[in-house]
Order: structure tokens, then C-alpha cells, then sequence
């Protein structure tokens, strides 16, 4: 939720699909430009934020998942707590959260999600100053998925082309009460990222050998969490 880590890049603009764009650990959808940004905070915490602008009308009902690996398992029958902080480029943007339970195919890039609990009062129109936010939801004790998703989302109708909001600060967590942003370096928020993709340049230099292909070693920094697939 801290949104410092971009390997793929602090700007990007996708199409309608679930992509992995934006900050890592991220998947979003709906058309538009995603980008990296420095803002300071009512408090006067400088942070990192993200910063999605709509391409057209049509594809104005973005949304951006966060998921969490295990968390079927680890919140399920508990009360968690999302916060954040936003603002938005004009008033009457109307905006959503939840925490969804994932099957195992969702995790991994495709596939259904499914609901594990959603907030009360989950829609709600954002504001044009940053403003905090926070809600709570108790979660069902029975589930049939291992991870989960938090979600935030624009609905459907209330973005133009060129309307944009910004978010930062994305937390969940067990209990009622929405605590301080936890912070982590930007090492260690890298690493865990890297559990999931790297982003890594080879430089080969020579000829290539039989069949017409270069073969190369590298050392990941980090052990992924699987085998990585092509």
C-alpha cells in the first residue's frame, strides 16, 4: 500500500483487462494512465502515491487490487480494517472498497474472485482535498480460497476522460481500529516484490552457439515464492 515499488515503471498507460501495471503487488482494470507520484499529506508526510487518469468515459470505473497471499486463511472470521488516503481532481467522484476472497487461478493472474466480506457504506464521494479514510467489515469464517484482495474502485458513471484521483497509504488490517501507516524501507519493500517478478537486464556479448542461441546464468537477489514461467 505504500506504492514506492514500480519495476515495470512509474508511468504507464494499459486497456481494458486485468494487468499487472501501476506499483508491484498491484493488479488493475479498466483503461487509463497509471503513474508514480511525490504529494504531501495534511500532516505534512512527504509519500509516495498513485495517480490513476481516465483515458475515455467508457473505461472510467477503474479498480486496483491488492493481494494478499494466504490472507483466505489468515482473515477468515476476522474484523479487518482498510485506511487510506485520497483525493480526486474534481468533487462528485464516487469511490468503493472491499476485501474479496480469491481462488488460487485469480492469484495467479486470471480467473474469478469471489466475495469474502464487503464494507458498510462501501460507496462514497471523494473529495478534492487529501482526505483519510477508513472502514471496517467482519468477514465470514467460512471460505473455499487461500488468498485474498483488498479493493478500491471508481463507479461506473462518475469519471470523464481526463478525470483523475490519487491514493495513497493503502492498509489493511486485523481489528476495528484504523492504526498509523506502518512503514517499511524501500528495500525491504522490493524484496518482497521480488518474490513475485523481477526485473532483470543481461548483457551478453559474443556469438551464439548451436541452433542459433545465446545461454546465460544470472542469480536472482531474491527467492521467488514459485518456479518462474515464461
Amino acid at each position: 500500500g505504500s506504492v514506492q515499488v514500480w519495476q515495470k515503471g512509474t508511468t504507464q498507460t494499459k486497456s481494458s483487462s486485468y494487468t499487472n501495471v501501476g506499483p508491484d503487488h498491484m493488479t488493475t482494470y479498466f483503461g487509463g494512465t497509471y503513474a508514480q507520484q511525490s504529494v504531501v499529506l495534511p500532516s505534512g508526510q512527504e509519500v509516495s502515491a498513485l495517480r490513476y487518469t481516465a483515458d475515455t468515459s467508457s473505461n472510467a470505473s477503474p479498480n486496483f487490487n491488492w493481494i494478499m497471499e494466504d490472507a483466505g486463511k489468515i482473515l477468515r472470521g476476522q474484523t479487518v480494517t482498510i485506511s487510506w488516503w485520497m483525493r480526486t481532481s474534481k468533487p462528485g467522484i464516487m469511490m468503493g472498497t472491499r476485501v474479496n476472497n480469491v481462488a488460487n487461478s485469480r492469484y495467479s493472474g486470471g480467473g474469478s474472485f469471489y466475495t469474502l466480506g464487503q464494507t458498510s457504506g462501501f460507496i462514497y464521494e471523494a473529495t478534492e482535498s487529501w482526505t483519510y479514510h477508513s472502514r471496517t467489515v467482519a468477514l465470514p469464517a467460512a471460505n473455499a480460497h487461500a488468498h485474498g484482495l483488498a479493493e478500491i474502485w471508481a463507479a461506473g458513471g462518475s469519471m470523464s476522460s481526463g478525470d483523475w484521483f490519487e491514493i495513497a497509504q493503502v492498509q489493511l488490517e486485523l481489528g476495528s481500529v484504523a492504526t498509523p501507516f506502518e512503514h517499511r524501507s524501500y528495500g525491504e519493500e522490493l524484496a518482497l516484490c521480488q518474490r513475485y517478478y523481477q526485473a532483470i537486464n543481461i548483457n551478453i556479448q559474443g556469438y551464439p552457439g548451436a541452433g542459433g542461441y545465446f545461454h546465460t546464468n544470472t542469480q536472482f537477489p531474491t527467492q521467488m515464492r514459485s518456479i518462474p514461467t515464461t
